[in-house]
């Protein structure tokens, strides 16, 4: 799985920011941007290829999915399908 391959300086806890910890989407799981300082985290394990772009519900990291798949960084670098796809099958 993906998660298994995200590299260790993002595998730990940080305190949920920029989005109150009570807004939950359609499944009551929490919706949150989690920052270091000034830095947008979600953004950079995006940037990094380390995750994708949700369009469905948002266009905040296409830009940085972009960058990503241009670079060939993280998931990038090889092939796989994307979330969405797996589970229609």
């Amino acid at each position: 799985m993906v998660g298994e391959k995200v590299p260790r300086k993002f595998h730990h806890s940080i305190p949920f920011s920029g989005i109150p910890p009570n807004r939950k989407d359609r499944y009551s799981r929490v919706l949150a941007v989690n920052y270091i300082g000034d830095a947008n985290l979600n953004e950079e394990i995006v940037r990094q290829g380390w995750a994708v772009a949700y369009r469905r519900y948002s266009e905040d990291y296409v830009e940085a999915e972009n960058e990503a798949r241009m670079n060939k960084r993280g998931m990038w670098a090889g092939e796989f399908e994307m979330p969405w796809e797996l589970k229609l099958k």
